[in-house]
């Protein structure tokens, strides 16, 4: 795991002052060793967290010959099998790390290199040889790489911030906030900035200098959404064979993701997602250790469910309770210092297991996220899907995401809180399609928005806040693969939407009594007076007010309105998180 960035140009090199600058911001992304890497023209930066091969395994990284060079983040899983392959090529590795295969594959397979890897990863590779920049995004997108084309120079990074140094802190892109307010997040490519884009997932884009530099976006991947339409070798007859083939792997990816040559643990909750995983990761781990965070006055948190699960995992189990002021601590310091804006009232929780593992010497860190989307496991999603096969169901396109109430209650509000050049509302997850059609265009949605958008971006982003690496297994692309193929029965689908992961346990001798799926939320009445004392300090003359991107006084009445759940408060937090993310950009210092 680390953080990558640099620049390329056609024209005058940026300084090194510029790329000194991006390193200092990706410092504590990599805390073991920083990496300025000159180029003609430009330069690759890294910062190193040593995850695996500490000792060795600098960066950048070389193949058979300098012409090749690369920096990443991230790990590719399957190095092991790679080094064996690439020495059956004729190449001689001379490390003991997962990213010195990088290279070498590139030499061997030129642009196909990614499709040979798996993991989650960003890469940036320069060949001198063609005078080409690669950069290069892991099929489901876990691992962040943002760019900006300024005139004749393309800069990269792994964090927003980290572009500053050499583009400078642009303006609040308009046309991005609706989607935020709607969604609480920016959907890739695009970024809150002016000027700032993401590289999707499951993409490389090749930089030349072409009278200028030139940025050509390539897709590799494709998030697979459903069973084939005609059946075919994937029949309802082959579901046994097709669930061995997700069991296997779903625990190749745990044992190749709980490899490490630093302390690795779990995040636990009382939920299926994270008890099948830790019970994989018991068969490897001897010393498996198990977190788990709960708030002190949220009745409804998992706490007793997790502290049962370790017990019978026989784990060294960490249980981390939140009061009101420890929330709103994190949820300040995560708004500082997050690479985009979190809009999410979890991120306090995160936070704070990612600070706990790092003080007790963990540097990786495995949780369960995946499944809901995988599986269409959300309550709205359900509603929706039962909505459309209601016999007389209009048959106009409906908008799936009224049945998400954040959703609906942003929808409600955009028109008075956004100014008129921020108000087109983005299209939306709609469809006038049959019943499993329906179901897999929604499936894709969330995969390749609100999964890797929101759930994956702050994964990463409050694990390197604390040095930890945090990976998730259920995202494997192996894994996805292997489960999209598979066809829930009918009678299974709403009453319980995992049934594909209790199969799967099944199936690996690990069988798991049916729990029926708890919101990770704290009840937010206890914290909502601070919210909106924060909202008034921040909106009412912050940026976003003086760009005249938001109506003061309509925020101004929201305020005095008493909001709650579904009735403002949700808009009023992505504001508020979007203001203090946008104050510390511009005033990092603060």
């Amino acid at each position: 795991m680390c953080g990558i960035a640099g620049t390329l140009t056609a024209g005058a090199a940026a300084g090194d002052d510029v790329h000194r600058g991006m390193a200092e911001v990706l410092a504590h992304r990599g805390p073991d060793a920083t990496r300025i890497h000159p180029l003609p023209g430009g330069a690759l930066v890294s910062t190193r967290l040593a995850i695996i091969d500490p000792a060795g395994s600098d960066q950048p990284l070389t193949g058979c010959t300098p012409d090749v060079c690369a920096v990443y983040n991230g790990e590719i899983y399957n190095y092991r099998h790679l080094r064996e392959l690439l020495r059956r090529q004729g190449h001689h590795l001379h490390g003991q790390g997962d990213g010195e295969v990088i290279t070498h594959l590139y030499e061997q397979y030129g642009r196909q290199f990614v499709e040979h890897l798996r993991g989650a990863f960003a890469i940036a590779l320069f060949d001198a040889r063609t005078d080409e920049l690669i950069l290069a995004r892991d099929r489901m997108g876990e691992k962040p790489l943002v760019y900006a084309v300024q005139n004749t120079t393309v800069s990269f990074a792994s964090e927003i911030r980290a572009l500053q140094p050499a583009v400078g802190a642009g303006a609040v892109r308009p046309e991005s906030l609706p989607a935020y307010l709607l969604y609480g997040f920016a959907p890739e490519p695009a970024t809150l900035l002016e000027g700032v884009s993401k590289l999707p997932a499951g993409h490389f884009a090749v930089v030349r200098r072409d009278a200028g530099v030139q940025l050509t976006l390539h897709r590799y991947w494709t998030a697979p959404v459903g069973p084939p339409a005609n059946g075919g070798e994937d029949a309802p007859d082959r579901r046994g064979d097709l669930i061995t083939v997700a069991s296997a792997a779903l625990a190749e990816a745990v044992e190749q993701q709980t490899y490490a040559d630093v302390p690795v643990a779990m995040a636990l909750s009382g939920g299926v997602d994270s008890t099948l995983l830790a019970r994989i990761a018991a068969r490897t781990l001897t010393d498996l250790r198990t977190y788990t965070v709960g708030f002190d006055w949220t009745p409804t948190d998992e706490l007793d469910a997790a502290a049962a699960t370790a017990q019978a995992l026989h784990s060294k189990h960490t249980e981390i309770r939140l009061s009101v002021d420890d929330y709103l601590h994190l949820l300040r310091r995560g708004s500082r210092s997050a690479s985009e804006p979190i809009a999410d009232w979890t991120l306090p929780a995160y936070l704070a297991l990612t600070t706990h593992c790092h003080d007790d010497g963990v540097r990786v860190l495995l949780t369960g996220h995946g499944p809901d989307e995988l599986f269409l496991a959300y309550r709205w999603v359900r509603q929706a899907i039962a909505y459309i096969r209601q016999p007389g169901s209009p048959p106009e396109t409906i908008d799936a995401y009224t049945f998400n109430p954040e959703y609906a209650e942003a929808m409600d509000l955009i028109d008075s809180v956004l100014t008129g050049t921020a108000r087109a509302i983005p299209a939306t997850t709609s469809a006038t399609l049959p019943d499993e059609a329906f179901r897999q265009h929604l499936r894709s949605a969330l995969l390749r928005g609100y999964l890797v958008s929101n759930g994956l971006m702050q994964l990463d982003t409050l694990g390197l806040m604390n040095a930890v690496e945090v990976r998730v297994p259920y995202v494997d692309h192996k894994f996805v693969e292997a489960v999209s193929v598979l066809e829930t029965p009918g009678s299974d689908r709403e009453a319980m939407p995992k049934a594909k992961l209790y199969a799967i346990a099944e199936t690996l001798d690990l069988p798991i009594h049916y729990v029926a799926k708890r919101p990770f939320f704290p009840t937010l009445a206890a914290v909502t007076p601070s919210i909106l004392s924060m909202a008034q300090d921040h909106l009412l003359s912050g940026e976003l007010a003086a760009a005249g991107l938001i109506r003061p006084n309509a925020v101004r009445q929201l305020l005095l309105s008493t909001p709650t759940i579904g009735n403002g408060l949700n808009v009023l937090f992505r504001l508020l998180m979007l203001e203090m993310w946008l104050t510390h950009l511009r005033k990092p210092a603060l």
